[in-house]
This record gives C-alpha cells, structure tokens and sequence, in this order.
C-alpha cells in the first residue's frame, strides 16, 4: 500500500517496494492530490522498508498469475505511463533512496527530478537482461535521458550493480548523506524548491520540453511481435 502525507508545502509518498498494474493505479491517485494542491509545492517519493527503497515489479505478485511473460509485460507497461507522468510531473520531486534501487524501481528514480540516497551497502542495478525480460521498444528511455551512454550501456549490459558512491560519481543519484540525514535533507531541498511548484503549469511545460521524447514514449508503450518472439510468447492483446 502507498501512503500520502501532507506536512505544509511538501508531500511525502511511502511507495511500496514492489510494484503491480493496481498498486500503479494507487500511486497516480495519489499524485493526483498532489498535482491539485494550490501554492507552492514539493514532492518527496520514498519508501517504509529500510533496505530497499524500490525493487520494481513485484514478482510474488506476478507469480500468482501464472508467472507469464504477458503478466509481467502488463505491469512494465503500467509503470512505463507513469515514467512518462512523472518526467512532466507539475511540481519538483526528490526521490529519497533509502536502500536498494532496482529495475523498474531504478527506472521509477530516475523519472524524478533530483535523487538523494542514504549511504551504506545498498545498490543500483537493473536485472532484465539476467532474467530474460525483454523491455519495450524504448523501454529504457529514461535511462538515455537521464545517464551518461557509459553508465546506460554498464548497467543494461553489463547488469553491473553500482554501489552508492558509484552511483553518485557516475550521475545516477546527486546527493549522498547518512542514513540519519536522508529526509531531513529531503525535506530542505523540497522547501528549497517547492516555490517552483506555485507555478504548476510553467514547471510541467518546461519539464515537457526537456524530455519530450521520453515522455512520448513512456506514455506510448507497447511491445512488438519481435519483442514477445524474444521471450518465447505469442503476442497477446495487452
């Protein structure tokens, strides 16, 4: 479950650590009463669990329907949208990293506007490729906009698992603090900013045209005929 809470300027989101197509759907409710707060405005997406913040589609979830290239083709889709929501999201956001960063959840980190993790042993990684998932025409858009080719081509690749310093040297987070620090530095950098979320459609629009490309096709996603060959499926009606 994902919980909203309002403190002032800021909203604070508790998302889940495992994503499914109706635990997305929660997610976009909730930003929704972000997006539709008057005044100035910050968002701060984190998560309960104290090791990981993010470990993208939640695979018992998955396993439950069968375990099935289409159920997990129904999720990526589902986050895929809300990528592209967040990239033009109307207000600032900060993700704040409080333990590993996989996957789709890496994906979900990067949709933000600034990502700030807790230093310790926890990674970020992207696994698709060891277990055979294949992502979507564009499926790892936001990582090209978002990462030097470099570290796209390493962790897509080469599945290399960053650790926290790594990620920080290599762009993929931009601010590193002590566990005890995370939100509290969260927090400032999100009142720092929350004046820019006054201006909800000035700041979606000039979002929209620093990632317009990316946002088209997080918003289109879809998988091909090849894309279903790859995994050894029929091409289902999604």
């Amino acid at each position: 479950m994902s919980e909203l809470v309002h403190e002032g300027n800021i909203f604070i989101l508790y998302i889940p650590i495992g994503f499914t197509v109706s635990k997305v759907a929660e997610i976009n409710s909730l930003l929704d009463i972000v997006e539709s707060h008057e005044g100035p405005t910050a968002l701060i997406i984190t998560s309960k669990n104290h090791k990981i913040f993010s470990a993208g589609m939640d695979l018992k979830e998955i396993l439950k329907e069968g375990g099935t290239a289409e159920a997990a083709a129904r999720v990526f889709i589902a986050l895929m949208k809300l990528y592209g929501r967040l990239l033009a999201f109307k207000v600032p956001t900060i993700g704040a990293l409080n333990g590993h960063t996989i996957a789709g959840g890496l994906m979900f980190a990067l949709s933000l506007d600034y990502r700030i993790m807790a230093r310790g042993k926890s990674t970020l990684k992207m696994t698709e490729l060891p277990l055979g998932m294949v992502l979507p025409r564009g499926g790892d858009i936001v990582l090209t906009t978002k990462l030097p080719p470099t570290v796209h081509r390493d962790l897509v690749l080469k599945g290399k698992s960053f650790s926290c310093e790594e990620g920080l040297s290599s762009s993929i987070i931009d601010e590193l603090v002590e566990p005890q620090d995370l939100m509290r530095r969260a927090r400032e950098l999100a009142n720092e900013l929350s004046a820019l979320g006054d201006k909800k459609d000035v700041y979606m629009c000039v979002k929209k045209s620093m990632y317009y490309d990316s946002i088209e096709t997080s918003l289109e996603a879809k998988y091909s005929r090849a894309e279903w060959k790859a995994m050894g499926e029929e091409e289902p009606k999604l």
